[in-house]
């Protein structure tokens, strides 16, 4: 018989780590260069769209500004709720492991939330269940620090809340079983950037990924 007491430890502890998530300008710049892209391919602006990891809802901002009002987002903390609903859209407090949704979305915006997950396939089978076949999932995540001069120059695999930075093939193979067809994949450098109150800049690499839902993982429900 399985004992979840452990478990409910371990998920307490990493419910903790959870932060705000203000707009920041790497965040805006780097939405204004990968959205619009996004839901050109999407196009039916009566599309559904869940923004998971929406931060303080720059995203969800944008989108409505392209005609796509139907989006909603969904994070656990609470400043980013507050912020979000003062902005008129709707929020879930929820985890996105635990999502009761199922064939509902047509589109999901994940933006720097997998890395977050301390178990990423189970996150990704979520992910699955809540789209409607066909629909469309862009992920983007820090790339695994490799090399200080072409890659990220901070070692984001160290940084408390980060427990799946991993390379883009393992992540194409999660995907893959998981029931997505994987439509692009590439990277985002980013050069010379300042985190706020610092003088001192850095480099950093992004790998995103556009997929498709090919296959309903939950098709024996």
């Amino acid at each position: 018989m399985r004992s979840w007491k452990d478990f409910e430890k371990f998920y307490n502890k990493i419910v903790s780590d959870i932060y705000h998530e203000p707009d920041s300008l790497l965040t805006m710049q780097v939405v204004d260069k990968m959205l619009p892209g996004f839901l050109d391919i999407l196009r039916d602006k009566n599309s559904r769209i869940l923004d998971v990891g929406c931060g303080s809802g720059y995203a969800l901002e944008k989108m409505k500004e392209r005609g796509f009002e139907n989006v909603e987002g969904l994070t656990l903390n609470d400043e980013d709720i507050k912020d979000v609903t003062k902005r008129g859209f709707k929020v879930h407090q929820i985890d996105f492991n635990f999502m009761e949704f199922k064939n509902e979305f047509n589109a999901v915006w994940m933006r720097h939330a997998l890395e977050h997950s301390p178990f990423p396939f189970y996150t990704i089978w979520k992910l699955n269940i809540i789209l409607k076949n066909g629909g469309l999932l862009y992920v983007e995540m820090p790339q695994p620090h490799i090399d200080r001069l072409k890659n990220s120059e901070r070692i984001l695999e160290k940084f408390p809340n980060h427990y799946s930075i991993m390379g883009s093939e393992m992540y194409k193979s999660l995907f893959s079983r998981a029931g997505f067809r994987l439509v692009q994949h590439d990277e985002i450098f980013l050069s010379n950037m300042k985190q706020p109150g610092k003088t001192e800049t850095f480099n950093e690499t992004y790998d995103w990924y556009l997929l498709q839902k090919v296959e309903d993982v939950a098709s024996d429900d």
